[in-house]
């Protein structure tokens, strides 16, 4: 192995590279068919979690991963969102989530402050089931939402009572951007 291949496989094995930015910044792909390919890999691994660490503890382990990375993708959008037009650039990057007719709508409400919809037929819900991980689907897509939310925005809060992948007839999203908080504010300064 060359100097150069080593430094690289090196670097990438620890992360330094580049930061895991989503799919979508490298391949115009939707969040949809990005969840496809990362159920059909995580799948075999947490089969093989299961088989050693058992059924619980193998959930944990996933529910964990799922929900830093979702933070750190909130992180990540949130930097591209122009101060004052946080919560419309929260709005405006929902295009992602329902590309590829993923996600059917009826959007409520749409402000600086507020952002409400809810899903009549979830695409996520459909695909999980049809790779035989409807018992995964939550973990792996829903539970990410208040993680990516935070992420974004630590005074962004999603009230979800309800999933169509645990059984609902909809999913109703209320995302408040609590008074006074600025998403500026979460930023490292530059």
């Amino acid at each position: 192995m060359s100097d150069r291949s080593k430094d690289s496989s090196q670097q990438s094995a620890e992360g330094d590279v580049e930061s895991l930015r989503p799919i979508q910044e490298s391949h115009p792909i939707g969040i949809l068919v990005q969840r496809e390919i990362e159920a059909r890999i995580v799948a075999p691994i947490y089969r093989e979690l299961v088989a050693r660490l058992g059924r619980s503890q193998a959930r944990q382990i996933l529910e964990k991963a799922v929900l830093q990375d979702a933070e750190e993708a909130g992180r990540e959008f949130a930097k591209e969102a122009e101060p004052g037009q946080e919560m419309r650039h929260f709005i405006d990057i929902q295009k992602y989530w329902e590309q590829d007719d993923a996600l059917d709508t009826d959007h409520l409400e749409e402000s600086d402050e507020r952002y409400s919809y809810d899903v009549h037929h979830c695409a996520y819900a459909d695909m999980y089931r049809r790779l035989g991980l409807g018992d995964l689907g939550f973990i792996l897509s829903c539970s990410r939402d208040v993680a990516f939310a935070r992420g974004y925005n630590k005074n962004l809060e999603l009230d979800r009572a309800s999933t169509i992948m645990q059984g609902a007839n909809l999913c109703p999203f209320r995302y408040v951007l609590k008074q006074g908080s600025d998403i500026s504010d979460d930023k490292p300064e530059q």
